[in-house]
Protein backbone atom coordinates (compact mmCIF):
# COMPACT_ATOMS: atom_id res chain seq x y z
CA UNK A 1 0.00 0.00 0.00
CA UNK A 2 3.32 2.31 0.57
CA UNK A 3 4.09 2.22 -2.96
CA UNK A 4 0.01 3.04 -3.88
CA UNK A 5 0.43 5.91 -2.15
CA UNK A 6 3.00 6.80 -3.87
CA UNK A 7 2.30 6.70 -7.22
CA UNK A 8 -0.82 8.40 -6.12
CA UNK A 9 1.00 11.29 -4.88
CA UNK A 10 2.61 11.48 -8.17
CA UNK A 11 -0.64 11.78 -9.92
CA UNK A 12 -1.70 15.02 -10.87
CA UNK A 13 -5.70 14.40 -9.59
CA UNK A 14 -3.89 13.41 -6.16
CA UNK A 15 -2.82 15.54 -3.15
CA UNK A 16 -1.87 14.52 0.23
CA UNK A 17 -5.39 16.23 1.69
CA UNK A 18 -7.15 14.28 -0.70
CA UNK A 19 -5.25 10.69 0.14
CA UNK A 20 -5.94 11.69 4.06
CA UNK A 21 -9.95 11.90 3.54
CA UNK A 22 -9.83 8.46 1.77
CA UNK A 23 -7.70 6.31 3.90
CA UNK A 24 -9.47 8.11 6.74
CA UNK A 25 -13.00 7.26 4.89
CA UNK A 26 -11.69 3.34 4.85
CA UNK A 27 -10.40 3.28 8.52
CA UNK A 28 -13.77 4.15 9.59
CA UNK A 29 -15.95 2.55 6.80
CA UNK A 30 -14.17 -0.66 7.21
CA UNK A 31 -13.09 -0.38 10.58
CA UNK A 32 -9.70 -1.41 9.78
CA UNK A 33 -6.85 1.45 11.25
CA UNK A 34 -4.46 -0.35 8.87
CA UNK A 35 -5.85 2.65 5.51
CA UNK A 36 -4.81 5.81 8.20
CA UNK A 37 -1.56 3.58 9.81
CA UNK A 38 -0.03 3.54 6.24
CA UNK A 39 -0.57 6.66 5.30
CA UNK A 40 0.78 8.13 8.80
CA UNK A 41 4.82 6.16 8.00
CA UNK A 42 4.52 8.47 4.97
CA UNK A 43 7.26 11.08 5.23
CA UNK A 44 4.92 13.52 3.11
CA UNK A 45 2.67 14.73 6.25
CA UNK A 46 5.88 16.32 8.31
CA UNK A 47 6.37 18.60 4.95
CA UNK A 48 3.32 19.75 5.46
CA UNK A 49 3.78 20.66 9.19
CA UNK A 50 1.24 17.68 10.52
CA UNK A 51 -1.83 19.49 9.10
CA UNK A 52 -3.14 16.21 8.39
CA UNK A 53 -1.81 13.51 11.45
CA UNK A 54 -4.56 14.62 13.33
CA UNK A 55 -7.14 13.65 11.28
CA UNK A 56 -5.41 10.31 10.66
CA UNK A 57 -5.10 9.79 14.30
CA UNK A 58 -8.36 10.76 14.72
CA UNK A 59 -9.75 8.05 12.41
CA UNK A 60 -7.54 5.35 13.47
CA UNK A 61 -9.05 6.17 17.46
CA UNK A 62 -12.64 6.12 16.22
CA UNK A 63 -12.30 3.71 13.31
CA UNK A 64 -14.79 1.17 15.16
CA UNK A 65 -17.59 3.70 14.76
CA UNK A 66 -20.56 2.13 15.82
CA UNK A 67 -18.68 1.17 19.11
CA UNK A 68 -18.52 4.69 20.30
CA UNK A 69 -22.23 6.02 18.82
CA UNK A 70 -24.86 7.66 20.88
CA UNK A 71 -27.48 9.46 20.84
CA UNK A 72 -26.44 13.59 21.17
CA UNK A 73 -29.39 14.69 23.04
CA UNK A 74 -28.26 17.88 24.58
CA UNK A 75 -26.78 19.37 21.66
CA UNK A 76 -27.35 21.80 19.70
CA UNK A 77 -25.77 22.22 16.04
CA UNK A 78 -25.78 26.07 13.97
CA UNK A 79 -23.96 26.73 10.71
CA UNK A 80 -23.29 30.43 9.92
CA UNK A 81 -23.70 30.75 6.19
CA UNK A 82 -24.43 34.47 4.48
CA UNK A 83 -28.17 33.43 2.87
CA UNK A 84 -27.10 33.46 -0.87
CA UNK A 85 -23.46 32.41 -0.37
CA UNK A 86 -23.00 29.12 -2.90
CA UNK A 87 -21.65 27.54 0.21
CA UNK A 88 -24.88 27.14 1.82
CA UNK A 89 -25.70 24.60 -0.94
CA UNK A 90 -22.48 22.40 -0.87
CA UNK A 91 -22.87 22.32 3.02
CA UNK A 92 -25.66 20.69 3.33
CA UNK A 93 -25.30 18.30 -0.07
CA UNK A 94 -21.90 17.22 1.41
CA UNK A 95 -23.30 16.69 5.70
CA UNK A 96 -22.50 13.13 5.86
CA UNK A 97 -24.09 12.48 9.65
CA UNK A 98 -27.66 11.91 11.23
CA UNK A 99 -26.89 15.16 13.92
CA UNK A 100 -29.42 17.78 12.47
CA UNK A 101 -28.03 20.87 12.09
CA UNK A 102 -30.08 24.84 11.38
CA UNK A 103 -28.13 27.36 9.32
CA UNK A 104 -28.12 30.76 10.73
CA UNK A 105 -27.79 34.17 8.30
CA UNK A 106 -24.44 35.46 8.75
CA UNK A 107 -24.03 39.10 8.16
CA UNK A 108 -22.93 40.51 5.06
CA UNK A 109 -20.95 43.91 5.95
CA UNK A 110 -20.00 44.24 2.02
CA UNK A 111 -23.13 45.15 1.06
CA UNK A 112 -23.54 48.71 -0.51
CA UNK A 113 -24.13 51.20 1.95
CA UNK A 114 -23.59 48.96 5.02
CA UNK A 115 -24.51 50.65 8.52
CA UNK A 116 -21.18 49.90 10.29
CA UNK A 117 -21.69 52.39 13.16
CA UNK A 118 -25.19 51.46 13.81
CA UNK A 119 -23.64 48.21 15.24
CA UNK A 120 -23.53 48.29 18.90
CA UNK A 121 -20.60 45.78 18.30
CA UNK A 122 -18.18 48.31 16.40
CA UNK A 123 -15.99 50.39 18.27
CA UNK A 124 -14.19 52.05 15.90
CA UNK A 125 -11.33 50.25 15.03
CA UNK A 126 -11.82 50.90 10.84
CA UNK A 127 -11.79 54.27 8.81
CA UNK A 128 -13.34 55.64 5.67
CA UNK A 129 -10.44 53.38 3.77
CA UNK A 130 -11.94 50.25 5.16
CA UNK A 131 -11.47 47.36 2.46
CA UNK A 132 -14.07 45.17 1.87
CA UNK A 133 -11.99 42.29 3.26
CA UNK A 134 -12.11 44.58 6.81
CA UNK A 135 -15.79 45.00 6.39
CA UNK A 136 -16.18 40.87 5.95
CA UNK A 137 -13.92 40.39 8.96
CA UNK A 138 -16.58 43.00 11.14
CA UNK A 139 -19.70 40.60 9.58
CA UNK A 140 -17.94 37.44 9.98
CA UNK A 141 -17.18 38.53 13.53
CA UNK A 142 -20.54 39.77 14.36
CA UNK A 143 -22.53 36.80 13.57
CA UNK A 144 -21.23 34.85 15.98
CA UNK A 145 -22.01 37.38 18.00
CA UNK A 146 -25.44 37.48 17.39
CA UNK A 147 -25.18 33.72 17.39
CA UNK A 148 -24.00 33.42 20.78
CA UNK A 149 -26.85 35.40 21.56
CA UNK A 150 -29.47 33.36 20.11
CA UNK A 151 -27.92 30.40 21.52
CA UNK A 152 -27.42 31.49 25.13
CA UNK A 153 -31.44 32.38 25.03
CA UNK A 154 -32.12 28.15 24.37
CA UNK A 155 -32.33 27.82 27.70
CA UNK A 156 -33.25 23.82 27.58
CA UNK A 157 -29.97 23.05 26.12
CA UNK A 158 -25.84 23.03 27.54
CA UNK A 159 -23.71 22.49 24.94
CA UNK A 160 -23.49 23.87 21.14
CA UNK A 161 -21.43 23.09 17.98
CA UNK A 162 -20.76 26.18 16.09
CA UNK A 163 -19.72 25.74 12.34
CA UNK A 164 -18.86 28.00 9.69
CA UNK A 165 -20.13 26.95 6.23
CA UNK A 166 -16.69 26.31 4.65
CA UNK A 167 -16.16 23.37 7.05
CA UNK A 168 -17.26 19.40 6.90
CA UNK A 169 -17.45 16.83 8.97
CA UNK A 170 -14.60 14.45 8.70
CA UNK A 171 -15.73 10.70 8.88
CA UNK A 172 -15.17 9.89 12.61
CA UNK A 173 -17.28 13.28 13.69
CA UNK A 174 -20.04 11.45 15.11
CA UNK A 175 -18.24 8.84 17.32
CA UNK A 176 -15.68 12.12 18.23
CA UNK A 177 -18.31 14.42 18.94
CA UNK A 178 -20.53 11.73 21.50
CA UNK A 179 -16.88 11.04 23.57
CA UNK A 180 -16.12 15.22 23.72
CA UNK A 181 -19.56 15.70 24.71
CA UNK A 182 -19.70 12.93 27.42
CA UNK A 183 -16.28 13.82 28.78
CA UNK A 184 -16.17 17.16 28.03
CA UNK A 185 -14.03 19.22 31.45
CA UNK A 186 -16.52 20.72 33.67
CA UNK A 187 -15.28 23.87 33.75
CA UNK A 188 -15.05 24.13 30.19
CA UNK A 189 -16.29 27.00 28.32
CA UNK A 190 -15.55 26.68 24.94
CA UNK A 191 -13.33 23.72 22.72
CA UNK A 192 -11.87 23.94 19.58
CA UNK A 193 -12.72 20.83 17.36
CA UNK A 194 -10.97 21.83 14.25
CA UNK A 195 -8.33 20.90 12.18
CA UNK A 196 -6.63 24.66 12.72
CA UNK A 197 -6.75 24.20 16.12
CA UNK A 198 -5.23 20.54 16.25
CA UNK A 199 -2.45 20.81 14.63
CA UNK A 200 -1.07 22.96 17.18
CA UNK A 201 -1.01 19.27 19.27
CA UNK A 202 1.28 17.79 16.09
CA UNK A 203 3.82 20.07 15.10
CA UNK A 204 6.72 18.45 17.35
CA UNK A 205 5.87 15.11 16.78
CA UNK A 206 8.58 14.93 14.39
CA UNK A 207 9.90 15.47 10.49
CA UNK A 208 10.63 11.72 9.61
CA UNK A 209 8.60 8.40 10.27
CA UNK A 210 8.16 7.12 12.95
CA UNK A 211 6.48 9.87 14.25
CA UNK A 212 6.75 9.98 18.07
CA UNK A 213 4.96 11.88 20.96
CA UNK A 214 1.97 11.77 19.61
CA UNK A 215 -1.17 13.18 21.83
CA UNK A 216 -2.50 11.18 24.38
CA UNK A 217 -5.36 12.54 25.73
CA UNK A 218 -8.78 13.95 24.13
CA UNK A 219 -8.63 17.50 25.82
CA UNK A 220 -5.80 19.63 25.56
CA UNK A 221 -5.90 23.19 27.56
CA UNK A 222 -5.10 26.02 25.91
CA UNK A 223 -2.61 26.89 28.29
CA UNK A 224 -0.95 23.30 27.57
CA UNK A 225 -1.09 24.15 23.61
CA UNK A 226 -0.18 28.04 24.01
CA UNK A 227 3.75 25.83 25.83
CA UNK A 228 3.66 23.41 22.68
CA UNK A 229 3.27 26.71 20.31
CA UNK A 230 5.79 28.15 21.78
CA UNK A 231 8.39 25.58 22.40
CA UNK A 232 7.69 24.33 18.70
CA UNK A 233 7.32 28.07 16.96
CA UNK A 234 9.46 26.95 13.87
CA UNK A 235 7.68 24.11 13.44
CA UNK A 236 4.21 25.56 13.37
CA UNK A 237 2.96 26.04 9.72
CA UNK A 238 3.20 29.34 8.12
CA UNK A 239 0.98 31.53 6.47
CA UNK A 240 1.91 31.82 2.90
CA UNK A 241 1.42 35.00 2.36
CA UNK A 242 3.16 36.66 5.03
CA UNK A 243 5.40 33.77 6.02
CA UNK A 244 4.61 34.14 9.71
CA UNK A 245 3.69 30.97 11.73
CA UNK A 246 -0.73 30.50 12.13
CA UNK A 247 -1.06 31.08 15.61
CA UNK A 248 -4.98 31.28 15.78
CA UNK A 249 -7.02 28.36 16.19
CA UNK A 250 -9.96 29.65 13.68
CA UNK A 251 -13.87 29.43 14.30
CA UNK A 252 -15.03 26.76 11.61
CA UNK A 253 -15.97 24.73 13.83
CA UNK A 254 -15.74 24.80 18.31
CA UNK A 255 -18.28 23.41 21.06
CA UNK A 256 -19.44 25.65 23.56
CA UNK A 257 -21.21 25.90 26.64
CA UNK A 258 -23.66 27.43 27.98
CA UNK A 259 -21.49 29.39 31.05
CA UNK A 260 -18.97 30.14 28.23
CA UNK A 261 -21.80 31.62 26.19
CA UNK A 262 -23.04 33.59 29.54
CA UNK A 263 -18.91 34.86 29.51
CA UNK A 264 -19.12 35.67 26.07
CA UNK A 265 -22.22 37.40 25.98
CA UNK A 266 -21.04 39.56 28.86
CA UNK A 267 -17.61 40.60 27.28
CA UNK A 268 -19.56 41.46 23.99
CA UNK A 269 -21.93 43.29 25.55
CA UNK A 270 -19.34 45.51 27.38
CA UNK A 271 -16.72 45.76 25.28
CA UNK A 272 -18.14 44.52 21.80
CA UNK A 273 -15.29 43.93 19.07
CA UNK A 274 -12.24 45.31 21.30
CA UNK A 275 -10.36 47.91 18.43
CA UNK A 276 -7.06 45.66 18.73
CA UNK A 277 -5.88 46.86 15.24
CA UNK A 278 -7.07 49.34 12.88
CA UNK A 279 -8.11 46.60 10.21
CA UNK A 280 -10.18 43.47 9.81
CA UNK A 281 -7.10 40.76 9.74
CA UNK A 282 -6.05 41.82 13.47
CA UNK A 283 -9.69 42.47 14.68
CA UNK A 284 -12.21 39.88 14.22
CA UNK A 285 -13.63 36.78 15.74
CA UNK A 286 -10.28 34.65 15.77
CA UNK A 287 -7.92 37.22 17.33
CA UNK A 288 -10.50 37.97 20.27
CA UNK A 289 -11.24 34.38 20.74
CA UNK A 290 -7.34 33.68 20.78
CA UNK A 291 -7.17 36.65 22.82
CA UNK A 292 -9.89 35.62 25.69
CA UNK A 293 -8.58 32.38 25.90
CA UNK A 294 -4.97 33.27 26.72
CA UNK A 295 -3.73 34.55 29.58
CA UNK A 296 -1.30 37.52 30.11
CA UNK A 297 0.99 35.09 32.37
CA UNK A 298 2.19 33.73 28.72
CA UNK A 299 2.79 37.53 27.40
CA UNK A 300 6.69 36.91 26.94
CA UNK A 301 7.25 39.13 23.60
CA UNK A 302 6.67 35.97 21.88
CA UNK A 303 3.10 36.90 19.44
CA UNK A 304 0.05 34.47 20.33
CA UNK A 305 -2.50 35.54 17.60
CA UNK A 306 -3.67 38.67 18.72
CA UNK A 307 -2.33 42.24 19.92
CA UNK A 308 -1.45 41.72 23.40
CA UNK A 309 -0.02 45.22 24.19
CA UNK A 310 -3.58 47.08 22.73
CA UNK A 311 -5.78 44.41 24.65
CA UNK A 312 -3.83 45.01 27.95
CA UNK A 313 -4.15 49.12 26.97
CA UNK A 314 -8.14 48.83 27.11
CA UNK A 315 -7.83 46.42 30.24
CA UNK A 316 -9.07 43.12 28.53
CA UNK A 317 -5.81 40.81 28.73
CA UNK A 318 -5.90 39.29 32.64
CA UNK A 319 -3.05 37.26 33.92
CA UNK A 320 -5.58 34.18 33.77
CA UNK A 321 -8.05 33.82 30.64
CA UNK A 322 -11.32 35.31 30.26
CA UNK A 323 -12.14 31.70 28.75
CA UNK A 324 -11.75 28.09 29.96
CA UNK A 325 -10.85 26.89 26.89
CA UNK A 326 -9.57 23.52 25.41
CA UNK A 327 -8.56 21.64 22.08
CA UNK A 328 -9.38 17.99 21.22
CA UNK A 329 -6.61 16.74 20.03
CA UNK A 330 -8.70 14.78 16.97
CA UNK A 331 -10.75 17.49 14.77
CA UNK A 332 -14.72 16.94 14.27
CA UNK A 333 -14.60 19.20 11.08
CA UNK A 334 -11.82 20.76 8.34
CA UNK A 335 -12.47 23.29 5.99
CA UNK A 336 -12.32 22.28 2.42
CA UNK A 337 -9.57 24.75 1.29
CA UNK A 338 -7.49 22.30 3.36
CA UNK A 339 -8.24 19.32 0.82
CA UNK A 340 -8.52 21.27 -2.22
CA UNK A 341 -11.82 20.84 -2.50
CA UNK A 342 -12.84 24.67 -1.32
CA UNK A 343 -15.10 26.94 -3.14
CA UNK A 344 -13.71 30.02 -2.15
CA UNK A 345 -14.03 32.89 0.59
CA UNK A 346 -16.52 34.63 1.81
CA UNK A 347 -14.20 36.87 3.38
CA UNK A 348 -11.86 37.40 0.90
CA UNK A 349 -14.39 37.37 -2.07
CA UNK A 350 -12.38 34.49 -3.77
CA UNK A 351 -14.01 31.24 -5.90
CA UNK A 352 -11.90 28.29 -5.29
CA UNK A 353 -12.05 24.66 -6.62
Amino acid sequence: MGQEIDCALKKSRWNLGALVLECSEATVEYSNPIFSKVLLSHPELAKTNHIFTSVLCGAMAFSNSSEYQSAIDDLNIEVISLLNSPRRNLFSSSWNSKLTFSFFNGVDARVPNFGLTSFPEYRGHLDQGATSVDLAHFGCSVSHFRLWEKMYNQSNIQYFLLLEDDAFLLPFAEGLLASLVRNIPQNADIVFVNGRAAEKLYCHVGMTPPYSSLPDKLFYSRDEVVVNMKAYRELLRVNPSNKKPVLYNGCDGYLITKKGLKKLTDFISKYGLPPLTPNGVGTNVDNLLALLSTGSKHDDGTPLGFNGVKAAEIGIYPTEPYLNAYVSCFPVVEVRERYGIGIGSDINGTTGK
